[in-house]
């Protein structure tokens, strides 16, 4: 939700297997964005499926597919996925000043070696912020250790609530009176900082229908979610990720400030849940997103804010 020729600055690499659909890169193609399309048509396009249980939004997009079952949630992949190194970057990418991780904590350790690794080669000084995101099967007890020298590596470690609560071993209801889940939120965001190395670090845990909590050096502060109630909520997938990289536009706009990056990816995921796939986009006296202004979007969250976002619903 960054509007042209700003959003020519972000970036992103889709790899395009022999089904992947024509409509799906025209509406990419629309967003103006630095996407690089590359076609491998000796294989089927990296599909997943998220599993929801019951009572819970669920939706269905090209892409993604999605199943109603009895079970908890989950994710898998239901063809092979095409995983993106390192080497895949162009210099253009390289010099990015954020990088948005989604991968296991080795894996996010490796990946910050060896980028800063190939900056070096570049010769760019710049320090990029590396968000990481932790995929949910690596987020128990077992990996609380590798999670923690992860840390040690990234600016910004955002787990949702239920991925911060399993790397301790713990569960947590999302269904608690607000007060009660705030202070159980909090004390987990808590033992994330103990384990923090250096400032300038945070911790983003995302609380879905409670909006989320910055934790760092110098603050803890909940950010209410956009959304007050389900009314205008169709489907959630997508809405963590949206977050993650709103998050980093905001960071980058706010020239490093990690409490408008929160506001930043609170507003850009608010549009993500509102529908099926990717929010629709036009272009008339301004941009719009499911019809409505950023900026007019941006003052109502304001007065959420304001009002002290009555979260609890």
């Amino acid at each position: 939700m960054t509007p042209y020729p700003k959003s020519k600055g972000l970036a992103a690499i889709v790899d395009m297997g022999s089904d992947f659909p024509p409509s799906i890169r025209e509406t990419l193609e629309a967003l103006k964005c630095s996407i690089v399309f590359r076609e491998t048509p000796g294989r089927k396009t990296t599909r997943g499926q998220n599993i929801y249980g019951p009572g819970e939004l669920r939706g269905e997009t090209a892409v993604l597919y999605y199943i109603d079952l009895c079970c908890g949630k989950g994710f898998e992949y239901v063809s092979p996925k095409k995983r993106l190194d390192v080497d895949d970057l162009s210099p253009a990418l390289l010099a990015s000043k954020t990088f948005h991780l989604i991968c296991n904590p080795t894996r996010a350790i490796s990946l910050v070696k060896n980028i800063l690794s190939r900056r070096k080669e570049n010769k760019i000084e710049e320090m990029p912020l590396f968000l990481w995101e932790p995929v949910p099967g690596v987020c128990t007890s077992n990996n609380w250790k590798d999670c923690m020298e992860a840390m040690k590596y990234v600016d910004v470690i955002t787990p949702n609530v239920n991925e911060a609560a399993g790397f301790l071993g713990q569960t947590i209801d999302e269904e608690l009176p607000f007060e009660k889940f705030k202070g159980d939120v909090e004390k987990i965001a808590e033992e994330y900082g103990s384990h923090r190395s250096g400032m300038g670090k945070a911790i983003v845990i995302r609380c879905g229908k409670h909006g989320c909590l910055l934790h760092s050096s110098s603050v803890t502060k909940w950010f209410p979610a956009y959304h007050q109630t389900r009314e205008k909520v169709v489907d959630p997938t997508g809405g963590g990720n949206t977050f993650c990289g709103g998050f980093c536009a905001g960071w980058v706009q706010s020239e490093g400030d990690f409490e408008t990056a929160c506001v930043f990816g609170n507003i850009a995921a608010s549009y993500v849940i509102e529908r099926f796939g990717l929010p629709e986009l036009t272009l008339a006296n301004e941009e719009l997103w499911n019809g409505d202004s950023i900026k007019v979007r941006w003052s109502r969250y304001r007065f959420i804010c304001q009002e002290g976002g009555n979260i609890s619903q």
